[in-house]
């Protein structure tokens, strides 16, 4: 799986970061902002990479962003302004190529996630959670996952979907996803304090893995890759 994050970066596809607090997300994302701009300025989709800061952690608080974020554009949505907010005057404002926004922590700002998306942006963000499972668990997160809606199987398929041996031991009521994933890819960062130290955990198929989640079974395609991997040249 080597360059394996940054190649997705490279292609132009969106990704969320996950992971305990010091597990690197900050950083990682300071990378990505950093090889994305690259990528767009001389690879396709061209156009402009803009870093949405409303923390002010990734390119500080200063008139001048950090020179890690360089060749990335920041917008300081400092003054109290809400993610959303910012991540849609920029949407409006800017038309960016890239978008990388701040961790995602309500229904508002992953409803704006998800307006990004629709609008062929490539984006790039934290969210509030650990793992893939635990994003899928938080409604508020729903935009960005193709969103759920409740249906009632019938007793055969309820019964083959929960593998039960005889029929009335299973529910027919099921959540399913009724839209795509934001995202293209879902990256688990370990801390090192981890088994697999200095290693991430990357879901590709996002779509499948968030329908195994609700479906209660392990998700496919999934790749190890290192801390090194978002350095691509």
């Amino acid at each position: 799986a080597s360059h394996r994050v940054a190649d997705l970066i490279a292609a132009g596809k969106s990704i969320v970061l996950l992971g305990a607090p010091g597990a690197g997300k900050s950083t990682a994302r300071r990378e990505a902002a950093s090889v994305c701009g690259v990528c767009r300025e001389t690879r396709a989709p061209t156009g402009e990479c803009w870093v949405v800061d409303a923390s002010m952690e990734l390119g500080g608080d200063g008139a001048e962003a950090h020179p890690s974020l360089h060749p990335a554009e920041r917008y300081p949505a400092g003054g109290g302004k809400s993610l959303h907010t910012a991540m849609v005057e920029v949407l409006c404002n800017v038309t960016p190529a890239a978008m990388v926004v701040d961790e995602l922590r309500d229904s508002d700002a992953a409803k704006a996630a998800a307006a990004v998306g629709n609008h062929g942006v490539q984006l790039i963000a934290t969210a509030h959670a650990e793992t893939l499972a635990e994003l899928v668990n938080n409604k508020a997160m729903a935009p960005v996952l193709g969103d759920f809606e409740e249906c009632t199987l019938s007793d055969r398929e309820a019964m083959r979907r929960s593998g039960a041996q005889r029929w009335g031991n299973f529910s027919k009521v099921r959540n399913q996803r009724i839209g795509e994933a934001t995202f293209d890819a879902v990256v688990e960062l370990r801390p090192p304090s981890c088994s697999r130290e200095d290693s991430w955990r990357v879901i590709l198929d996002v779509n499948g893995a968030i329908d195994a989640i609700v479906e209660k079974q392990p998700p496919t395609k999934v790749a190890w890759t290192t801390l090194s991997s978002l350095v691509p040249f």
